[in-house]
């Protein structure tokens, strides 16, 4: 009998045992269910956010690019040399027996750079280049101080001058873009104004001088790139986009640093720049390189900008690079970067446009190519830089314009 009560015990708890069991069995399975489920709403939830972004990264990229397409076309007459025919407002081009159609997709944007500090290994060497640095008619000094007092006296004439201009041709159909280096020294005729704004005429000088009629803000980057619009033979310019110099710092620092190689001895701005090295700069060095500018020996008989510019050139080409690299595994860059220059740069280039024209370049894959301007550097009082108005025509047409 007792053996019986065991059997049944046993039996009870074998069933009890299996009846845990399966529930336990079933509650394992609801609960991974249920996990599935959450995983899967989380990336549904993921997913729709991606695509929201996706399309509002597409529709924010595009809108740029309308406004862009829209400032380009909105133009004057874009003249020639006496040897060409044009019509059509310059857009259709007969020259040296072949014909020439602008190309409305080209879009130009218009980049100066303005110092305003000197870069210290600078200073002892200037003080007699500076007193003597003219520009036209008019004197130029660096000093800060002679600008903020100027201000603070509501002069018109209280910019400064422009340090650095370079026009970025996009275009926007191929994505391909041109780099075109302007001395801050090239002769041009430039709308003068007096300390109270009003009209003074027109007056040969160097385009630099553009950026001084103003002040120091918009007025001063519209007049600059009328200034340069006029130069290029009324070529329209879409945008304008001045920076200061110390925002190189922490735009080289957005990218992780520019790798570059030290072609000549600038151990004098920083021991790093030795001939033959090659270095990915911190910000403090980006802006020493790009800033440096050699103010004693042979360069000054000549145009002491000129080597400058061409180091503010390479290291446009290689930011430019890492830049459209980074652009395919962060497409939010170029919003991150604008927001960072927010405080060192005057613009009209919008959020939208700035993320169209970097998507578009870092999509194509192209790298910036540079076209240097020739021309001939005539150095007495003040220097002078003269551009090959036929030949820079002929750029113009090469870069701007498609052959039939």
């Amino acid at each position: 009998m007792s053996r019986m009560k065991q059997y049944l015990m046993e039996d009870e708890m074998d069933s009890e045992r299996k009846k845990c069991q399966r529930k336990s069995k079933y509650l394992n399975g609801k609960t991974k269910w249920i996990r599935r489920q959450i995983l899967l709403r989380i990336a549904l939830i993921l997913l729709c956010c991606l695509a929201a972004v996706i399309v509002f990264l597409f529709f924010f990229r595009t809108g740029g690019g309308r406004q862009l397409k829209r400032a380009a076309s909105m133009t004057g007459e874009i003249t020639a040399p006496e040897q060409a025919e044009t019509e059509n407002d310059g857009k259709t081009v007969n020259y040296l027996g072949k014909q020439w159609v602008y190309n409305e997709n080209m879009v130009a944007i218009l980049c100066i750079g303005v110092d305003t500090e000197r870069f210290p290994a600078e200073s002892q060497a200037s003080d007699e280049q500076t007193s003597q640095e003219y520009i036209g008619s008019n004197q130029i000094s660096d000093e800060q101080t002679e600008r903020q007092k100027n201000r603070s006296q509501g002069s018109y004439q209280n910019g400064g001058f422009a340090d650095t201009l370079f026009l970025i041709a996009v275009d926007t159909k191929k994505g391909n873009g041109v780099l075109l280096p302007i001395s801050r020294y090239t002769m041009g005729m430039l709308d003068t104004y007096q300390n109270d704004g009003s009209y003074g005429g027109q007056e040969e000088m160097q385009l630099a001088y553009a950026y001084a009629y103003g002040d120091g803000r918009k007025e001063s980057c519209e007049n600059t790139a009328k200034a340069v619009s006029r130069f290029l033979y009324g070529i329209p310019i879409s945008g304008y986009a001045a920076l200061d110099m110390s925002g190189v710092a922490p735009l080289n620092d957005a990218v992780g640093g520019v790798t570059l190689d030290i072609s000549e001895d600038l151990t004098d701005a920083d021991p790093a720049f030795f001939q033959g090295n090659t270095l990915t700069l911190s910000g403090e060095q980006a802006l020493r390189f790009v800033r440096y500018r050699i103010l004693e020996g042979e360069e000054l008989e000549t145009d002491n900008n000129a080597p400058r510019m061409q180091r503010q050139e390479q290291f446009l080409q290689a930011f430019a690079k890492q830049f459209f690299q980074q652009i395919r595994k962060e497409p939010g860059l170029p919003l991150t970067c604008y927001q960072l220059l927010k405080e060192y740069m005057v613009t009209d280039i919008t959020p939208s446009e700035t993320l169209y024209l970097s998507t578009l370049l870092a999509d194509h894959g192209n790298e910036i190519s540079v076209v240097s301007l020739p021309g001939t550097v005539q150095k007495g009082e003040y220097t002078e830089v003269y551009v090959d108005r036929e030949r820079l025509y002929e750029i113009l047409l090469d870069v701007f314009y498609t052959e039939k």
